[in-house]
C-alpha cells in the first residue's frame, strides 16, 4: 500500500511538471512570434481563481491585481483612485490589495510571465553587470549559460560593446589617454542629464590616486563637474598613468588647454556657453598646477603674501594681515611681490583662468582632513598640556559608537571610536565637526578648549548652507580668524600651520563660490574611488581604465530623478498603525536632498513653524501626503557661545508629547538628528536638508 501511495504521488509530480514544461513551451513559442514587450492575455489553469488577467499593453510595470469579485474597490490601486502623483511609481508593490482578495492577487502576480524579445534582455544585462562591475570572465559564464534558451552573443565584450582602447600619448614618465572634453558635455547632453540650454559652469579636478600597494603607480585624472547637470556626476577628461606625478605641467595640459581655448572662443561645434568656474584640488596638486612653491614653503601661501615662519619642525604662518594675492601677480615673474611663491608661468594662464580667484581653498582637505583632525590627534596624543587623559578618552569613544544608532541614513558613516582615529575617514571628520562634537565633547573637554571648538563648529556650519550665509557670512569670517588667534594661545604657536592659517581666507571662497559643499571635492573623491574598483589586473591598467569607461558609457541607464517634492515610496505601505483600511499607510517617504522613515535615525523632522516632530505613521488621506507624530513639548538652547545655538537649528529639547497629531508633509522645514544627552536629547538639523 506504500509503494502504491508513493507511485500514484510520483505519478502525480511528474504529470505537474509535465504540465509546467509544455505551458512554458507555449510560452516561448508565443514569444519568437510576437518578438514584443506586450504581455498575453494568460489562462491560469491552477489559479485559485479561473479568471482571465487582463494585461495592461505597452507598460513596464505590472498593474496591481484586482479581483472581478473585490467587495471593496476604493481601497485598491485602480485607475479611478489616481495617486501616482504622490507615490513612488518605480517601488509600487505590484500585488498590493487591500481587499479580501489578497492572496489570491498574490498567487495570480507570481504567475504572470512577461514577453521579452533578446535585444531589451542584452540591453537589461549589460546594464546589471556594468551596476555590479562584473568581470568579463564571470560575463561569459552567465553567457553560456543563458545561450541554449536566448540568442545572446558568445562573448562579454560583444555584448558591453567593448570598443578598442584610444592610441595612449607618451610623456617623459608615463602614458595618457586624452578623452575629450567635448566628448564629455556632449554625453551629458545625449543622456538629457543638463537642465538648462544657457552657460554650463565647469568644476574642474585634479589628483593623484595610488594603484597599488605594492607598486608606485598612479593615475593623474582630469575631471570635470557640470554644475548644471541633474546628477552632478565628473566624467573624464584624460587620464595620465606613471610610476610618479607628471614631470612637466605644460606637457600634461597641453591637449587640455587646447581644447579649452577652443570652447572658450566658441570655435566648437556646442550649442551652450561654457564658463569656468575653478579647479578644486589639494594643496599639492593646486601647486602643481599654478607652479607655485608647495604649502610647506616659507611663500607656500596661495592667498595672502608672507614668508612664513620655521616653529617646531614645521612651517608656520602667524600673520593674520598680510596683503592678499592677486591674478595679476601670475602675469609676469616681475609683479610677484615677495620673488619666492612663483615659480614659473602657468600653461592656464593661456586660457585667462584667476590663479587666485578660480583655485578655492579645498574644504575636504583643508578643514576635515586637516584642521579637524589635527584637533582630535592634539587631544588624544599631543602634547601633555592640551592631551586628554585615558579615561576621558574611552567616554568620548563610548559616546561616539553610542550614537552610531541615531545617524540618519543621509550620512555615509556611522561614527567609531576615537581609538581607530587614524582609519578615519574624510566624511568621519566632517560629521563630528557639523553634528557630533558638540555633545560629545560637553563636560568632558576643558572649557577652554569646548568654547573654542565651538567657534570653528559654529563658523563652518554657517559656511555649509546657503540660507546661514546670506546674513551670517561676515559673522563666520570674525569667528574663523578669531579660532587662528585664540588656537595660537591654547595649543601654541606651531599649530598654526598651512591649513590652520588659510581658515581666514576660506570665507572670501564661500563669498565667490558659495555654500562648502558646492566646491568641495568630496564628489571627485568618490569618483575615483569608483574609477580604481573597475581595474582587474596590474596589468595596463590605462588601457583597462579606457575601456571600462566607455562600457559603463554604453551601457549605462537611465538616471532616476528623485522629484523635489514629497512622494510616498509604494513599497512601504503597511497596516500596522490604525485598524481601518483608510488612509493607506506608509513607512517611507522622500524628496529631493532628504528622507522620512519611521525608524528611530530617520523620523525626526522641525516643521516651518518650529515645532521639533517624531513621526509615527505616514499617511496618504485624499491624495494628501500627512505625517503622524509626537512633538516635544521643551526647547531650549543647546550652547549659547559664540552664539544662540537656535541660529543653526540647534537644541535641546525635553518633555515629549503623549498625544499624536498629524501634519500635512509640506509643512516639513527639516530634517534632524536626534542624540541622547542627559534626560534630553541634542537636537540638530541636517544641513543640506534646511528649506528656505
Amino acid at each position: 500500500m506504500y509503494r502504491a501511495q508513493g507511485s500514484s504521488r510520483w505519478q502525480k509530480n511528474r504529470n505537474i511538471n509535465f504540465k509546467v514544461v509544455k505551458h512554458m513551451k507555449e510560452i516561448s513559442r508565443a514569444a519568437e512570434v510576437n518578438n514584443s514587450l506586450d504581455y498575453a492575455d494568460l489562462q491560469l489553469p491552477h489559479s485559485p481563481v479561473s479568471k482571465k488577467i487582463k494585461l495592461l499593453e505597452n507598460s513596464q510595470n505590472l498593474a496591481p491585481f484586482q479581483s472581478e469579485s473585490a467587495s471593496t474597490p476604493s481601497t485598491s490601486f485602480n485607475s479611478t483612485y489616481s495617486i501616482h502623483s504622490v507615490i513612488d511609481s518605480d517601488h509600487i508593490a505590484t500585488s498590493v490589495d487591500f481587499s479580501d482578495s489578497d492572496e489570491v492577487g498574490a498567487d495570480v502576480s507570481k504567475s504572470l510571465i512577461p514577453i521579452a524579445d533578446d535585444t531589451d534582455l542584452q540591453k537589461n544585462l549589460g546594464a546589471c553587470f556594468i551596476k555590479h562591475n562584473a568581470s568579463h570572465a564571470l560575463i561569459n559564464d552567465i553567457l553560456k549559460i543563458l545561450k541554449p534558451y536566448h540568442s545572446l552573443p558568445n562573448d562579454a565584450r560583444t555584448l558591453l560593446r567593448t570598443p578598442q582602447c584610444l592610441p595612449a600619448k607618451q610623456l617623459s614618465n608615463g602614458e595618457m589617454i586624452y578623452f575629450g572634453l567635448l566628448t564629455g558635455i556632449k554625453e551629458k547632453i545625449k543622456k538629457g542629464l543638463i537642465v538648462n540650454n544657457g552657460k554650463l559652469n565647469l568644476l574642474f579636478n585634479i589628483d593623484g590616486l595610488p594603484l597599488h600597494r605594492s607598486s608606485n603607480k598612479q593615475f593623474w585624472p582630469i575631471l570635470c563637474q557640470i554644475e548644471e547637470t541633474v546628477d552632478k556626476s565628473p566624467f573624464p577628461v584624460a587620464v595620465f598613468c606613471g610610476s610618479s606625478k607628471p614631470y612637466t605641467v605644460n606637457d600634461f595640459l597641453y591637449d587640455f588647454v587646447d581644447e579649452l581655448t577652443s570652447l572658450k572662443d566658441g570655435s566648437l561645434d556646442i550649442a551652450h556657453e561654457i564658463s569656468i568656474k575653478g579647479f578644486v584640488c589639494d594643496a599639492p596638486a593646486r601647486a602643481f598646477l599654478k607652479c607655485i612653491k608647495n604649502h610647506n614653503g616659507y611663500f607656500g601661501c596661495e592667498k595672502c603674501c608672507q614668508k612664513g615662519k620655521w616653529d617646531n619642525n614645521r612651517m608656520t604662518f602667524p600673520d593674520s594681515n598680510a596683503p592678499k594675492r592677486k591674478d595679476s601677480d601670475f602675469d609676469s615673474f616681475s609683479h610677484d611681490n615677495d620673488f619666492g611663491h612663483i615659480l614659473e608661468k602657468s600653461p592656464l594662464l593661456k586660457v585667462d583662468i584667476g590663479l587666485v580667484t578660480q583655485f578655492p581653498l579645498d574644504y575636504m582637505h583643508m578643514v576635515c582632513l586637516g584642521v579637524m583632525r589635527k584637533l582630535l590627534i592634539s587631544w588624544c596624543r599631543g602634547p601633555l598640556n592640551v592631551r586628554l587623559c585615558s579615561r576621558d578618552i574611552d567616554i568620548l569613544s563610548n559616546r561616539l559608537v553610542s550614537y552610531s544608532r541615531n545617524i540618519p541614513d543621509e550620512l555615509p558613516r556611522k561614527p567609531r571610536s576615537l581609538r581607530e582615529i587614524d582609519r578615519w575617514k574624510a566624511t568621519e571628520f566632517r560629521m563630528f565637526l557639523l553634528y557630533l562634537g558638540p555633545v560629545v565633547l560637553k563636560k568632558v573637554l576643558p572649557s577652554n578648549r569646548y568654547n573654542l571648538f565651538l567657534v570653528l563648529h559654529v563658523a563652518i556650519r554657517i559656511l555649509c548652507n546657503e540660507v546661514t550665509i546670506r546674513d551670517n557670512l561676515s559673522f563666520a569670517k570674525e569667528l574663523l580668524l578669531k579660532f587662528v588667534k585664540k588656537s595660537k594661545c591654547i595649543y601654541g604657536s606651531d599649530f598654526i600651520v598651512y591649513n590652520v592659517h588659510n581658515l581666514i581666507h576660506l570665507g572670501d571662497d564661500v563669498e565667490k563660490f558659495g555654500p562648502l559643499d558646492s566646491f568641495s571635492t568630496f564628489s571627485f573623491e568618490n569618483y575615483l574611488g569608483q574609477l580604481k574598483k573597475l581595474l582587474r589586473t596590474p596589468n595596463k591598467p590605462l588601457q583597462q581604465i579606457c575601456r571600462r569607461i566607455f562600457e559603463i558609457q554604453q551601457n549605462s541607464t537611465r538616471i532616476n530623478v528623485i522629484p523635489p517634492d514629497f512622494q510616498v515610496v509604494g513599497s512601504s505601505i503597511h497596516k500596522e498603525g490604525t485598524a481601518s483600511l483608510e488612509p493607506l499607510q506608509f513607512k517611507v517617504a522622500k524628496k529631493e536632498g532628504f528622507i522620512i522613515k519611521l525608524s528611530e535615525n530617520n523620523n525626526c523632522v522641525m516643521l516651518r513653524d518650529g515645532k521639533i516632530i517624531i513621526v509615527s505613521n505616514i499617511l496618504l488621506c485624499d491624495k494628501i501626503i500627512l505625517i503622524k507624530g509626537r512633538r516635544f513639548k521643551s526647547k531650549t538652547d543647546f550652547y549659547s557661545k559664540p552664539c544662540c545655538s537656535s541660529m543653526l537649528s540647534t537644541f535641546y529639547v525635553t518633555n515629549l508629547s503623549l498625544n499624536f497629531k498629524s501634519y500635512p508633509i509640506s509643512d516639513v522645514k527639516e530634517k534632524g538628528i536626534l542624540l541622547p544627552y542627559q534626560d534630553g536629547f541634542m537636537y540638530t538639523s541636517l544641513i543640506h536638508t534646511v528649506c528656505v
